[in-house]
């Protein structure tokens, strides 16, 4: 699918740990989609949906493991999707808290 596509030129910051020559956009789709929704500009989003496409970011984000709870909420607005059908928050909701014993 996206083999004619050229890399999108994501902000630096966002892989600053990646080597871009060996970065694999589609074998690494979830790593990136995680970095540019927890952490990316809104010129990064649009990056994102013109590389991927909504239908592929919105199956991604649902299998991420991890979310901060702002990013989170506003993926759950976005897409309108309950926050319980995202994997990161049925992990939070099903390990207690370290007080409430």
């Amino acid at each position: 699918m996206t083999e004619n596509k050229t890399a999108p030129d994501f902000s630096p910051y966002l892989f600053w740990d990646v080597k871009k020559q060996e970065f694999d956009y589609e074998t690494n789709k979830r790593f990136m989609i995680e970095r540019v929704c927890s952490k990316g500009t809104d010129a990064d989003w649009k990056k994102l949906f013109r590389y991927y496409g909504q239908d592929i970011v919105r199956k991604e984000v649902l299998r991420l493991s991890y979310l901060d709870n702002k990013t989170l909420n506003y993926l759950s607005v976005i897409f309108q999707i309950p926050k319980s059908k995202f994997k990161c928050y049925r992990n939070k909701q099903s390990r207690p808290n370290f007080w409430n014993f």
